[in-house]
């Protein structure tokens, strides 16, 4: 399997107990990183991937929703200024993670694009977390991502009206085959049972939302 680092740590590797406690002949082998990997070049049974994925000969089960939104630490908005509009971002220090220099966003009026730009990038979500809670520039961000530091208020949500395009969702990717490995199949339905049973991160995110 390769996964996204935080979201594996987040989102996957808490729950693998039960995981192994209902397939325990089942091993589990993940390489983790936030690149995008050739899975069929390099052998991997299942991907997970967080974006909005293009048409390919892989077969794409959808997870769960990816709700983003636009958010600092309180230390940067007193030094920068909160943004009021889209155009305002073009004087902050939005930190990018990855090839993430369009931000796609949903707003009142549909989708919108705006290239966005910073003195901060990483291939590696983590480090770009950190820079956010440290008050480095602006991300945006996943809820499962920031939830615990929106409620303690270590990071505020900026602009609200935008949050993350509605097209971005967490995928299982694997290739076409005819005959689908039963223990690919249990890891990816367990996954899927989980996050349809439960969307509290989601919940709770709309409760901040709403305050």
């Amino acid at each position: 399997i390769t996964a996204p680092t935080s979201f594996t740590r987040a989102q996957i590797a808490p729950h693998l107990g039960r995981f192994q406690a209902k397939f325990p002949e089942i091993e589990l082998d993940f390489h983790l990183t936030d690149d995008f990997v050739d899975i069929i070049s390099r052998g991997f049974d299942v991907a997970i991937r967080i974006g909005e994925l293009e048409d390919s000969s892989l077969v794409q089960k959808k997870l769960s929703p990816d709700f983003r939104v636009i958010c600092a630490a309180p230390s940067y908005l007193e030094r920068a200024g909160v943004p009021q509009t889209l155009e305002d971002l073009e004087f902050h220090n939005c930190l990018l993670a990855g090839a993430q220099d369009c931000w796609r966003l949903q707003s009142p009026k549909g989708q919108e694009k705006i290239n966005v730009h910073g003195n901060l990038r990483s291939n590696s979500g983590e480090f770009v977390r950190s820079a956010l809670v440290n008050g480095v520039g602006l991300a945006l961000r996943s809820h499962w991502d920031i939830l615990p530091e929106l409620q303690s208020g270590a990071l505020k949500i900026v602009m609200p009206e935008y949050k993350g395009s509605d097209n971005v969702a967490i995928y299982a990717v694997y290739p076409c085959r005819d005959f689908m490995p039963v223990k690919v199949n249990a890891f990816i339905e367990f996954l899927s049972e989980l996050y349809a049973a439960e969307p509290a991160a989601l919940a709770t995110l709309e409760a901040v939302l709403a305050r």
